[in-house]
């Protein structure tokens, strides 16, 4: 018998209700849950991947799942790493006699490492894939060097920052803030088409038991600090009050965009945790889960 009919007759397999875990063994499809009303297609839905006999399988789920969780976690330290620098510099525009730790930024380029090795597990992470987005994916983890790099030269330029400072942020640091900015947009841009097969494969992600990060909103949250750094490249030229205003819109744009950047790549690694447990499993066919052609007849949950 076709699947499609035997799933019209009714379940054979022991799938239990996505909200009450009662049984839905002998219900049909097309039914709710005796117990708490939910539909019996909406469980198998949450349970049962669809297209997971036509996605190719991954042959690497632990690397691929330790990579992402690697990738994320390294670029979410990193972003928070920056913020005790920039806290520990606002405590010493208010006074406090604090010093920022020298170990700060070569931690902090070292983290940016470690998540552009996690990154190499998001190249290739399972076949089928097609070449011009493994070609996109390799380009964006080469960027990573680079990055590297951009960091040290930011961090080695003035401190602190002088965002809060009557005569703000250096000029230099803004359009080094700008090529930075870029090579992260590169990065994420490159990674975006492998992420997004991972994540519809995942019915976690799918059917909406974890919030998506949108790539282009991380982009975004990136758009707006660079708006700032560009407000504040052109107007320093002016001098006077265009020049100050620029300097305070450049500090306000400059936070904003930082922290929806940071709160981004936090949501981030919180899916990633939630996806890689996922990844690391065969997706579920519905052959699997009916394991008759025919509904069982009688209690739907025999004891």
């Amino acid at each position: 018998m076709p699947l499609d009919d035997s799933l019209a007759k009714g379940l054979a397999g022991d799938l239990r209700c996505l909200r009450c875990g009662y049984s839905q063994r002998g219900l049909s499809v097309r039914s709710e849950c005796p117990e708490c009303g939910t539909p019996v297609l909406a469980t198998i839905l949450a349970v049962v991947d669809p297209q997971a006999h036509e996605l190719q399988p991954i042959r690497w789920r632990t690397l691929v799942s330790w990579g992402l969780l690697v990738w994320a976690g390294g670029a979410a330290s990193a972003a928070l790493l920056c913020w005790v620098q920039r806290i520990i510099e606002l405590l010493v525009t208010f006074g406090h006699s604090l010093v920022v730790p020298r170990w700060i930024e070569p931690v902090d380029a070292g983290l940016i490492v470690v998540s552009g090795i996690g990154a190499i597990a998001l190249i290739n992470p399972h076949a089928g894939i097609p070449r011009r987005h493994i070609l996109t994916a390799a380009g964006a983890v080469a960027l990573y060097p680079a990055l590297v790099v951009m960091h040290m030269t930011l961090a080695s330029g003035e401190a602190p920052a002088g965002y809060l400072t009557p005569d703000g942020a250096p000029v230099r640091r803004a359009f080094l803030r700008l090529l930075h900015a870029a090579l992260i947009v590169g990065i994420m841009l490159g990674l975006r088409p492998n992420l997004r097969l991972l994540a519809a494969r995942s019915r976690l992600v799918r059917f909406g038991r974890v919030d998506r990060q949108s790539v282009l909103a991380l982009v975004g949250a990136l758009g707006i600090a660079a708006l700032g750094d560009l407000i504040r490249l052109v107007t320093d030229p002016s001098g006077g009050l265009v020049r100050d205003a620029g300097a305070l819109t450049h500090a306000f744009m400059v936070g904003v965009g930082s922290v929806l950047f940071t709160l981004g790549l936090l949501g981030v690694l919180r899916d990633s945790f939630r996806l890689a447990p996922v990844i690391r499993q065969p997706a579920l066919g519905v052959q699997e889960v009916f394991s008759a052609p025919h509904a069982t007849k009688g209690n739907p949950n025999p004891p």
